[in-house]
């Protein structure tokens, strides 16, 4: 896995050296040996909106026009991720309307590189 790589090859402590998320919330993430941090899809949300679309499709006459569904999904907080001190994330994130902010990937807030 990416966490065994990070941790044996490379020598690097998994949150304190770099926080490793996920996808999907497998089982094995919550294994005691990774805790990984990992986003979790609402499969049967995502299900119940894919029937309802189609079934909105396949009864109409008319062409079907694109539609964007979103279903939230939830962020499961393992071990495998710290949250950056408030400073390097208040110095990385511009919270104005419409601003973004440049991403530079020489330049980690959360490193403390500069």
């Amino acid at each position: 896995t990416v966490m065994d790589a990070l941790r044996h090859r490379l020598g690097l402590r998994v949150p304190e050296d770099v926080s490793v998320v996920g996808f999907d919330d497998v089982p094995q993430a919550g294994w005691d040996s990774y805790r990984l941090t990992t986003f979790r899809q609402p499969l049967p949300a995502m299900v119940e909106a894919t029937v309802t679309l189609l079934r909105q499709v396949l009864s109409d006459d008319a062409q079907a026009v694109g539609e964007n569904i979103v279903v939230p999904g939830h962020l499961v907080v393992r071990g495998s991720s710290r949250r950056p001190p408030s400073a390097a994330l208040a110095a990385a994130v511009d919270f104005t309307p419409g601003a973004q902010a440049p991403f530079n990937p020489r330049s980690s807030p959360w490193t403390g590189d500069s």
